[in-house]
């Protein structure tokens, strides 16, 4: 049990990490929601909405 409790906390650090690495090395690009959201609108559906 021990060592399963280890195991888990020092991949729950290294996933973090990852996460946090990620951020850093991109951290140039801008995300506009609304653009992102307009170009995922554009995009042909199989299944069509009726308001």
């Amino acid at each position: 049990m021990k060592r399963l409790k280890t195991y888990l906390r020092n991949s729950m650090k290294e996933s973090r990490l990852n996460g946090l690495i990620k951020n850093y090395i991109h951290n140039n690009i801008r995300l506009i929601v609304e653009e992102i959201i307009d170009e995922i609108a554009k995009k042909p559906r199989r299944l069509q909405f009726v308001l």
